[in-house]
Parts: structure tokens; sequence; C-alpha cells
């Protein structure tokens, strides 16, 4: 499968945005579904690792303030 090289620096969760939108427009509803389905997975996992990151930051922070103080 080619992909368009105007479309190479789009974000994923956009390319997936549109395509939800355009299946939704014509009317074909279960790959419309999927593409929502494969998006909401996708912010799923862009806010796990979020989380994770932060969490990463949080505890590199605390430990360097009980460091600090100690």
């Amino acid at each position: 499968m080619e992909t368009d090289p105007n479309q190479s620096d789009i974000p994923l969760s956009q390319k997936l945005f549109e395509d939800y939108r355009l299946t939704a427009l014509f009317g074909n509803n279960f790959a419309a579904f999927m593409a929502l389905d494969q998006l909401s997975q996708l912010t799923l996992a862009d806010a796990q690792y979020n989380l994770d990151n932060a969490f990463e930051l949080t505890l590199e922070f605390t430990t360097d303030l009980n460091e600090r103080f100690q």
C-alpha cells in the first residue's frame, strides 16, 4: 500500500479521525466504528504513556528532594 507523500507528516490520530469522518459520511458504519475504535485505543495508549512519564518524573523529583534534604 502506497502512502501519499503529502500526508506523511499528518499524525496518526488525525488520519484515523479523517477515516472515521469519511466512512460515517458515506454510510459505512462498521468502518466508521473500526476507525473510531482505533482512535480511542491510540488515545488510551498516549494517555498511559503520559501517565507513566509523569509518574517517573515525579519519582525522580521526590528522590532528588529526599537526597537534597537528608
